[in-house]
């Protein structure tokens, strides 16, 4: 195994050294099959990863750097179905809101 130089690396040993590439998706596949699922490959991770921060509300801002894009239009075009569905969210809460208020001002009126 290689040396840890960079503070940001995910996977390291207890000791402090990197696991390799073919460690990790060794024990996936291993994982995926103990538990009956389907084995997608390992930059399914990252795509989980990524579409979990953008549920989270993580800005595409922080996130283009957090995972090493260098444009942010990739990241949009790559995860618009995510935004998308955010911003269809984000209308229902907003009417939500809305409907609150009114009945609110129904009710002291």
């Amino acid at each position: 195994m290689e040396e840890a130089t960079t503070s940001g690396a995910l996977f390291r040993t207890y000791n402090g050294q990197l696991v390799s590439t073919s460690s990790v998706t060794d024990e996936y596949k291993t994982l995926a099959k103990q538990n009956n699922l389907t084995y997608y490959g390992g930059h399914s991770l990252r795509h989980t990863y990524i579409t979990n921060c953008c549920n989270a509300g993580i800005p595409a801002q922080v996130l283009v750097r957090w995972v090493g894009h260098t444009d942010i239009g990739f990241m949009i075009k790559t995860y618009y179905d995510l935004i998308a569905e955010q911003e269809n969210m984000e209308k229902y809460r907003i009417e939500e809101y809305i409907d609150k208020c009114y009945q609110a001002t129904k009710t002291t009126i």
